[in-house]
């Protein structure tokens, strides 16, 4: 669990390897919880990812894609699925995917006003 700070932009690195058998992405998502607000609020937030194939004489960033300034209603206790398939357009198989996922707390459209904790991502595909 990485703890995402209200009123600063937290950032959370990681990274996947795509398989040999991928077709297609149908989810790619960051799960998150937020406790201690009772309201809805929104969270902003961004990625970039870097990635390009493995042993395949490709840079790492050969390929690179955002989502920049996005925002995901959270729900007090709920386990929320932020969907970033968006910054994941043209991966393919034996990618090496990096992902940087920035919570922006200190932007005025982070409206959660309490922290958010980072609990994992999960990637779905055909």
């Amino acid at each position: 669990m990485v703890i995402l700070v209200d009123g600063e932009d937290t950032t959370i690195r990681f990274q996947l390897k795509v398989p040999k058998g991928f077709q297609d992405l149908v989810r790619a998502q960051v799960i998150v919880v937020q406790i201690a607000t009772a309201a809805s609020p929104n969270m902003q937030w961004s990625t970039t990812t870097d990635f390009g194939g493995i042993c395949l004489d490709e840079a790492y960033n050969l390929h690179s894609d955002a989502e920049t300034d996005q925002v995901t209603a959270l729900t007090q206790n709920d386990l929320e699925c932020v969907d970033i398939s968006g910054s994941l357009d043209g991966i393919v198989a034996e990618d090496l995917v990096g992902i940087t996922f920035i919570r922006r707390g200190g932007e005025a459209g982070d409206e959660v006003d309490a922290d958010v904790y980072y609990l994992g991502a999960r990637f779905h595909y055909v």
